[in-house]
């Protein structure tokens, strides 16, 4: 590993854990460390998905780019240096795609010394979060049989589905589980591909794209994404809305959703009809921007224990990071139109900004008050964790305003209403179990 990669696992983990409110990992062993590895990961999220791999991965990950970004010299050697080689494709020159092939022989050599190589399989991110699995292309199951072939199919590679499950790749606070998937053995292929090397590349990629389903929410019909979004929205809602307190549990509620969306892929036409009437009436009760679950009563003690006893930290981290704050919000959207990247952004933006605006203001009060020169990394590192705590103060502030919203509403629902909400939710629970 190189020194930036270094630097790279030890920062990101940390702020992808104030960024995300709970992280899990799922199937990790079948990540052992000694075999070489080709990831096949879905794309929700731009920037933000090679980090969040790399940062919880339990080997070195190395990683293809467009070959646009690689222009200068020093975005060549950050990027270089990050693990990350250059794809030359028609709109690079068609005279540049012959160097795909020492790209491709250095990616081999990197998978024969055991380490991993992550592909998106899709192709590309969509500009809207959606929960399913793009067709998945070919480059995988070509890059795959290349290596093997390169080293007449003794080298043991195994393909592993990755799926990156998030609730919600936009909001701070949200979650996410990465969940490994079974193993594929590239050599279980090998006469296959001796036979017939185009059956055989699109088996294996068929293959891929069965096994990365089975590791993410997916719903076949693009179309009827939005239906069962509603349908999951609104389970939830009565769910909460007429029960007692219930704490999700990360990787039971995606199991549960896994199966929800399994049954939602066998529903017939008119199943989906009785679904949207059923979600029709949900509309007239006013209650979509609430979900109706709340955290636990000591949840909320916590909470409030936390706001008041780092009441003036937070404050001070608000007010010696607020340069900070303020070009994380404003940099991603000035620099690119396209708000899938922008969550990648701001974590990228802060291993840059964080040190370098508080090496600023150090060097300035140094200047006015004298302050020695040993505190430089003192302040850095204390002013940083001063506008972690901000951040969390502002999520479990929100948590409770959300909180307050929710038992206002249950309480201001009366008992025939609650009756109509349960008989709508056994009318979804009947269609989709």
């Amino acid at each position: 590993m190189t020194l930036l990669y270094r630097i790279y696992k030890t920062i990101v983990p940390i702020i992808c854990r104030t960024y995300f409110s709970k992280i899990e990992i799922e199937g990790s062993e079948h990540v052992t460390g000694k075999d070489p590895v080709l990831f096949v990961a879905n794309h929700p999220s731009a920037l933000l998905d090679p980090m969040v791999c790399g940062a919880f991965a339990k080997i070195p990950i190395n990683y293809l780019g467009r070959a646009d970004l690689f222009k200068s010299k020093i975005a060549s050697w950050f990027l270089t240096s990050s693990h990350m080689w250059p794809i030359y494709r028609d709109v690079d020159g068609r005279e540049n795609l012959d160097k795909n092939e020492e790209v491709f022989k250095h990616c081999y050599a990197k998978l024969k010394m055991n380490q991993a190589l992550l592909l998106y399989g899709e192709g590309f991110t969509d500009e809207k979060f959606v929960r399913r699995v793009k067709k998945i292309k070919k480059g995988p199951a070509r890059i795959a049989f290349g290596a093997e072939e390169h080293y007449h199919f003794e080298m043991g590679l195994k393909i592993i589905p990755l799926g990156i499950n998030y609730s919600n790749p936009d909001e701070f606070g949200s979650d996410i589980l990465l969940k490994y998937g079974e193993p594929i053995l590239v050599s279980d292929f090998k006469e296959k591909y001796q036979e017939n090397q185009a059956k055989a590349m699109l088996e294996l990629t068929n293959l891929i794209e069965k096994r990365l389903k089975e590791c993410i929410i997916h719903i076949e019909d693009a179309k009827s994404l939005k239906l069962f979004e509603n349908a999951e929205k609104y389970r939830e809602t009565f769910y909460g809305l007429s029960s007692n307190n219930y704490v999700k549990d990360l990787k039971r509620s995606w199991k549960e959703t896994k199966k929800d969306s399994e049954k939602f892929n066998q529903l017939e036409e008119g199943q989906k009809e009785q679904l949207t009437i059923a979600l029709s009436e949900v509309s007239t009760f006013n209650v979509q921007k609430i979900s109706g679950i709340e955290s636990k009563h000591i949840d909320n003690v916590l909470s409030w224990i936390w706001l008041i006893f780092m009441a003036p930290f937070s404050l001070a981290g608000y007010l010696l990071n607020f340069p900070i704050f303020l070009l994380l919000k404003v940099l991603p959207a000035k620099l690119t139109r396209r708000s899938c990247f922008y969550p990648g952004m701001k974590i990228a933006f802060s291993m840059i900004l964080f040190p370098l605006v508080l090496s600023i203001e150090f060097f300035i009060l140094k200047m006015v008050f004298d302050v020695p020169l040993y505190y430089w990394p003192v302040y850095i590192v204390g002013v940083t964790i001063l506008g972690y705590s901000f951040v969390k103060s502002r999520l479990y502030l929100n948590r409770i305003s959300y909180n307050r919203k929710v038992k206002k509403l249950k309480q201001s629902i009366h008992e025939p209403r609650k009756k109509e909400y349960q008989s709508i939710l056994e009318r979804i629970n009947m269609i989709l179990n």
